[in-house]
């Protein structure tokens, strides 16, 4: 029996660019999926309109997706055996990326426009619509920092949907009322000034360890791009979704799925810890600890991670 699919979901403030390193050695063993989450990378913000006018047969051809590790884009008319276009998902796609459906323009699977507060549940509707276009009933479903929050959602909401579990310097726990505060604060930031001057500056020292920013500057320079690049309300949206995010403990804790948690030894965001943590809540949790890496280990460190994904990955 084939494996299941995997699909990451990235970090913020990033994109499904960050999966690049780890993309090409997964999906020899398997197919992976990388969407960019709502208001990142190339999903579309959706406005207002989107969730007066929510359409789950409308969306698809907003759908980009690409075979290959460099994530070039394939048009939605395009076909080959390395391509699946999630409105008409190929079953011989090893590896494919693609905007989320939720975030198209008016007339999207799951609306959540700027009308309504922030919620990562609504960004969790985007991944299993995203599923259902590609018809895939079930994956082993996996996140990197937000991208973790996101898995957590998506648990919450369609438990059924998910074979397997990648949480990748994450943590389950809400945040306090100072880190909420801070992301608040973030939020109107980016709203009133933009992100490219001075966003990825006060990040870095956080995101990525001092081995790595020392001994590989390409991976910091990479970083740095990726951040100036993204969209100012999708980082606000961002920002306020997981700021108002609720505890995921229980959840975890009732996810009787194969788990694989991976932190960077180095990570002071969401530190080893709160990794172990998780692990132990997971009934068939596994824990990985990622040498000198920081806060993204797929980047830090990518043959690291996709060996330990690897090395783990259940079988159908």
């Amino acid at each position: 029996m084939a494996d299941l699919p995997l699909v990451l979901l990235h970090a913020y403030p990033l994109d499904a660019r960050m999966w690049n390193a780890v993309r090409g050695p997964l999906s020899a063993r398997t197919r992976v999926i990388t969407p960019d989450q709502r208001g990142m990378g190339r999903s579309p913000f959706p406005d207002s309109a989107s969730s007066e006018n929510a359409s789950s047969d409308s969306a698809s051809s907003d759908t980009r997706s690409s075979g290959n590790s460099t994530q070039d884009t394939a048009s939605p008319d395009s076909a080959s055996q390395d391509t699946a276009n999630p409105g008409t998902a190929s079953p011989d796609s090893a590896s494919s990326t693609a905007t989320a459906p939720g975030t198209a323009s008016p007339g999207t699977a799951s609306g959540g426009g700027v009308d309504r507060e922030p919620s990562l549940d609504d960004a969790a509707r985007d991944v299993v619509a995203l599923l259902d276009r590609l018809e895939l009933d079930r994956v082993v479903l996996g996140g990197c920092s937000m991208g973790g929050y996101l898995t957590m959602a998506v648990l919450r909401a369609a438990p059924e949907r998910v074979g397997g579990l990648v949480l990748i310097d994450t943590k389950a726990e809400a945040d306090t009322d100072e880190a909420r505060a801070n992301r608040l604060s973030v939020a109107d930031r980016a709203e009133s000034e933009g992100v490219s001057d001075w966003l990825a500056d006060a990040m870095l020292p956080n995101l990525l360890s001092e081995p790595t920013r020392e001994r590989q500057p390409e991976v910091e320079a990479l970083v740095r791009e990726l951040i100036a690049s993204q969209q100012p309300a999708g980082v606000a949206w961002a920002q306020r979704a997981m700021a108002a995010r609720p505890d995921s403990t229980e959840t975890l804790r009732g996810a009787d799925v194969p788990a694989l948690v991976i932190v960077g030894e180095r990570d002071g965001l969401t530190p080893p810890d709160a990794a172990r943590s998780m692990a132990e809540v997971l009934p068939s949790g596994r824990l990985e600890t990622i040498p000198d890496a920081g806060h993204l280990t797929p980047l830090e460190a990518p043959d690291a991670v996709a060996a330990a994904i690897t090395d783990w990955y259940p079988e159908a």
